[in-house]
Parts: structure tokens; C-alpha cells; sequence
């Protein structure tokens, strides 16, 4: 384990406490403009089918159906049914932890991935190893998709989304 860490790059490191920093900054009430939210949807998803893609075509249909089921669950229970325009035309939208817990996920999936793509290269075809990468990555890359959609188009329209809880 020792050796694995010793041997990441140092900017790996510098990456996971970008990740914290971003976090941290998304857990506390802000203003944001309503474009660059897609810029962290972007990123996930494409780590993520990124790792799918070099498997079998199941695994990228996992992926998939999680980054659908990312959407649709974030889209009845994310925290942005909470926020509003301000008069400067930003929107404000609440803290979350919710950020931060993606954001890690996915960095330790994809760490994982890379580790086991130097150590153990035949465990990436393992469906044991496969199936769980590509559904964690594409929840949580769902989960920044949804709220991308959500904030786009509460900043289009005036009137709040309304979300239909069952």
C-alpha cells in the first residue's frame, strides 16, 4: 500500500485536494453564474466512459443506465430545488456535501483504476472490478449532469423548477 503512494505522481495529489477545495466551496451557500456548470458533468463523464469504453460493451451500458439513474435520482432529490435569482442575475444555490462525496468517489474510482492499469492490468477486464467502476462513475457523473440541467434551466425560465416528490 506504502508503495502505491509513494509511487503516485505528486499532482495526483495536488488533484484529490483540488477536489477537497472545490468540495469544501460547494458545501456552503454561494452565487454562481448558470454556464459553468457543466464543465464538472463534462469532466466525470468522460473519465468515467473513458475507463467503460476499453472494456466490453455491457460495461458501457452499465455506464449508461448509472449516469440515467444519476439524473433521474438527483433530479427529485438535489438541494438546487432551493435556489433562486438574484438581482445581479447569478443564481443562489445552497450547500451541499453531496459534491464533495461524488467528487471523491469518483477520484478514488479512477485511482483505482489506474493502480490496478500498472499492477494488476488483467483486473480491469474482471467483471468483479468492471461493473462497480462503471456504475459508481456514471452515478456520480449523472448526479453533475442533473444538476447541470437543473440549474440551466431554473436560469432560462423565471419561475422556480418545481420537482414532483412520489
Amino acid at each position: 500500500m506504502l508503495q502505491i503512494i509513494a509511487h503516485t505522481p505528486i499532482w495526483v495529489f495536488f488533484l484529490l485536494m483540488t477536489l477537497l477545495y472545490l468540495g469544501y466551496r460547494q458545501s456552503k451557500d454561494r452565487e454562481i453564474t448558470a454556464y459553468p456548470v457543466f464543465i464538472m458533468p463534462v469532466v466525470f463523464i468522460t473519465l468515467g466512459i473513458s475507463g467503460t469504453l476499453q472494456q466490453q460493451w455491457l460495461c458501457t451500458t452499465l455506464f449508461v443506465i448509472s449516469v440515467a439513474f444519476g439524473v433521474t435520482a438527483s433530479l427529485r432529490t438535489s438541494s438546487i430545488n432551493r435556489m433562486y435569482k438574484t438581482p445581479n442575475k447569478k443564481l443562489y444555490i445552497p450547500g451541499s456535501w453531496l459534491p464533495m462525496i461524488c467528487m471523491v468517489g469518483i477520484f478514488i474510482a479512477r485511482y483505482t483504476f489506474n493502480v490496478l492499469a500498472v499492477t494488476k492490468p488483467e483486473q480491469l477486464a474482471s467483471w468483479s472490478f468492471i461493473v462497480p467502476y462503471a456504475m459508481s462513475t456514471g452515478f456520480f457523473g449523472g448526479y453533475f449532469l442533473a444538476r447541470a440541467i437543473k440549474t440551466i434551466r431554473f436560469y432560462r425560465f423565471k419561475n422556480p423548477i418545481k420537482t414532483e416528490t412520489a
